[in-house]
């Protein structure tokens, strides 16, 4: 046990090395030695951390223990820096639990618009339709990029968002009614595709 104690502080400290290929292999091997009680510190380093891969190692590190890094996960979604904010709403896409689904609809509104739009593909990762509402708010707004992604979000939630759409077809707005009728296109196809997929009745 304390032999396990010391790999774990000195891979703790290696996170803080100056060079990105050092902290990788420190993160990868806390993939082994991460403990519940130290998702604080971990989290931590992933917020501060710089380098892209890094941050998806410490990520996927804090995801083996998802009871104790969801909370910090949560906090920080109101962090002030947008790459925090868009990193621990990743983390919570990772960890998938639905109870975060309101700390993340409110980050559908950021300022940031990258971050607005993570929030809104992590609530198709918690899998609670009750964010459906959350998203068709955004139906009609932003360049064709986002309209797309934001299609392929409410399309996820399948029939569970068909009532919510129905309504807004004859919304005021036209771009409202247009984007509307893309998404229910589009969930219609994706059923009618895992349809033809179903294997035939087996003949008795």
């Amino acid at each position: 046990m304390a032999a396990q104690r010391e790999a774990l502080a000195e891979v703790l400290l290696g996170l803080k090395h100056p060079h990105e290929s050092v902290r990788q292999r420190a993160a990868l091997a806390l993939g082994s030695l991460v403990r519940p009680e130290v998702a604080g510190r971990v989290a931590a380093r992933l917020w501060e951390e710089p380098d892209h891969f890094v941050r998806e190692t410490l990520t996927w590190v804090l995801a083996r223990v998802p009871d104790a890094a969801l909370p910090y996960a949560v906090a920080a979604l109101e962090d002030p820096r947008p790459r925090v904010r868009h990193t621990a709403a990743h983390l919570v896409g990772k960890i998938g639990d639905p109870s975060a689904v309101g700390a993340v609809v409110g980050l559908t509104a950021d300022a940031d618009d990258d971050v607005a739009a993570k929030a809104r593909f992590v609530l198709t990762r918690l899998g609670d339709p009750s964010a459906i509402p959350a998203l068709t708010a955004y139906l009609g707004r932003g360049g064709d990029d986002r309209r797309t992604e934001l299609t392929r979000d409410l399309a996820s939630f399948g029939p569970h968002a068909v009532p919510h759409l129905l309504p807004l077809l004859e919304h005021p707005d036209p771009a409202v009614g247009d984007h509307a009728r893309w998404v229910l296109e589009v969930i219609r196809e994706n059923d009618l595709t895992l349809t033809r997929r179903q294997p035939p009745p087996s003949e008795v």
